[in-house]
């Protein structure tokens, strides 16, 4: 069940076919809690013990909420009591994973009683969830990047806190959130989302290394791994006097705008190339993308 306010299906392939169908364009609360209880009705009880719901929430956020629509905000309290239901009806494991500014606060309300199987996944404390380059560099693409490889929940969360604490400056104050109701995280280190390994990532082998220039024009360089498939490379540039923006009031996120570089295939083998103009003294940030066209 996809809802979204949304308008339109996404076809982002272009096609003429959407491979994304929203079940759901105009979001309530009460849709959320009507589609909960669908699963334990004297009809239709068909969650048990070995069932498991995964709920994605992605949103803007506050204190014990996330935004579902124009005005329309879910509270955590009230959504928690509906999870104790679905759970109390049907024993099924339940993951929620929500990427919202103050998501901690969130999914702290969620935490399992004693028996539950539930684990919570936030993309931050009770401070910001930052997004760079329309999401790609986000918690969410990090986290299920990993998990569709195969890694369990607790590997994949602890992968992405270290990313983002050692490798992204945009994300590195920002503490994500693991609740299982288990010492070790022990119920999350056994759950995969995905099952079996899925084909491999692009990923990059080699590229310019930290460098100082002049002024003016620097050519730059990435290296690919050996991978069947088209694929495309680019580069987002950060200049020095970028300033990091943060939320001043509750429901808002912070987007990080960023310069995109195309880089294009060399007659090397798997080497991509691009170049930026350099126009004022400082420290630049670019970071490398590559993904599979």
């Amino acid at each position: 069940m996809y809802i979204s306010d949304h308008s339109y299906h996404y076809d982002s392939d272009a096609d003429g076919t959407p491979e994304i169908i929203v079940d759901d364009h105009n979001p309530s609360v009460e849709d959320i809690q009507f589609y909960l209880e669908s699963f334990y009705s004297e009809d239709n009880s068909i969650l048990n013990e070995n069932s498991r719901l995964i709920i994605y929430l992605n949103d803007h956020g506050g204190p014990g909420k996330i935004k579902i629509d124009v005005g329309v905000y879910l509270d955590a309290k009230i959504f928690d009591g509906w999870l104790d239901q679905l759970q109390d009806a049907t024993n099924c494991q339940v993951v929620v994973i929500a990427e919202a500014c103050r998501s901690g606060t969130f999914i702290e309300p969620l935490t399992p009683d004693e028996g539950q199987k539930r684990i919570l996944i936030s993309s931050s404390n009770k401070g910001v969830s930052r997004y760079e380059d329309k999401g790609k560099k986000s918690f969410s693409k990090l986290l299920f990047d990993y998990i569709f490889q195969g890694a369990d929940l607790k590997s994949s969360y602890e992968y992405v806190c270290y990313q983002m604490k050692k490798h992204f400056k945009f994300f590195k104050f920002q503490i994500p959130v693991l609740i299982d109701g288990h010492d070790d995280k022990k119920f999350a280190a056994q759950f995969r989302i995905c099952t079996t390994e899925s084909d491999s990532f692009p990923e990059i082998t080699d590229s310019t290394s930290d460098t100082t220039i002049d002024k003016g024009l620097l050519s730059f360089f990435v290296k690919a791994s050996d991978l069947e498939g088209s694929i495309v490379v680019w580069a987002t540039v950060v200049k020095p006097d970028f300033v990091i923006p943060e939320i001043t009031i509750d429901f808002e996120t912070p987007i990080i705008e960023s310069e995109r570089i195309e880089l294009i295939q060399t007659d090397e083998q798997n080497t991509y190339q691009g170049e930026y103009d350099f126009q004022c003294n400082g420290s630049y940030l670019l970071t490398f993308y590559l993904n599979y066209q």
